[in-house]
């Protein structure tokens, strides 16, 4: 197999958005290792070359912090100016250890912090976020594809489907926006396009009465009581697909 990648190749995370558990602290390791394990079987990658990395930065799992057994700081998560420092140390000494051509992978990190981050580095340094640019844009490919051809049976524009995504981070909001690319497309205003457009978090629907929203998910905001569970909110919405794990 050919070698595709020569310099070190890191894989970090800070525990906060590990797939569908949420915040595991430091026991989001496996993620690194798994990630690297990928390039190692399908990028011919050296072992040896690989460096999977967890910034223990503390947790908000109430669960972790009162297990006895927890490896993690057991501390509530470090936020603002001293988690930026540590970042900032973090970047400066990989690529003054290992050169500046080391490739960083950021995975799994808290939407607030993954885009900021990815704002912050991705000219200063060789690295990416897989979480948003990677799955996102590739799912959401697919997705959309999938869309599309059941849409040749039903012979419907996808403007007029109402679609509730379950699970609203970076992969699934990353599928809505290009869907609502593809209704704007199609002809319906950008407003119309999110109004078609429901997002059931953690927390439940997304709607306008939370005190706080992720400035991606602000415009999928529902006017509607807010509600966890699932079912009622089908009931409720009747749409035509729902789009998650």
């Amino acid at each position: 197999m050919k070698v595709t990648i020569t310099d070190l190749a890191i894989v970090v995370t800070d525990g906060e958005r590990i797939l569908g558990l949420g915040d595991l602290g430091a026991y989001g390791m496996g993620i690194p290792v798994g990630k690297l394990a990928l390039y190692v079987a399908f990028a011919g990658v050296n072992p040896g070359q690989c460096l999977p990395i967890t910034l223990d930065v503390g947790t908000e799992n109430k669960k972790l912090l009162d297990d006895p057994f927890y490896t993690g700081l057991r501390r509530r998560r470090t936020r603002g100016a001293e988690y930026d420092k540590l970042l900032d140390n973090f970047m400066i000494a990989c690529t003054k250890r290992f050169g500046r051509d080391t490739l960083i992978q950021f995975e799994d990190f808290g939407n607030l912090n993954a885009y900021r981050l990815l704002d912050k580095y991705k000219g200063m340094y060789c690295m990416f976020n897989d979480d948003i640019q990677g799955k996102p844009i590739g799912t959401a490919a697919i997705v959309l594809a999938g869309l599309l051809t059941t849409l040749r049976v039903t012979k419907k524009k996808l403007r007029e489907q109402k679609i509730l995504f379950f699970g609203a981070g970076g992969a699934n909001t990353g599928v809505a926006e290009m869907c609502i690319r593809q209704m704007v497309e199609e002809g319906a205003s950008e407003q119309e396009a999110c109004d078609n457009i429901f997002m059931f978090d953690i927390d439940g629907l997304i709607t306008k009465s939370r005190s706080s929203l992720w400035p991606r998910h602000k415009r999928f905001a529902k006017d509607l009581p807010p509600s966890k569970d699932l079912l009622e909110v089908v009931q409720t919405v009747q749409p035509n697909a729902i789009i998650g794990k």
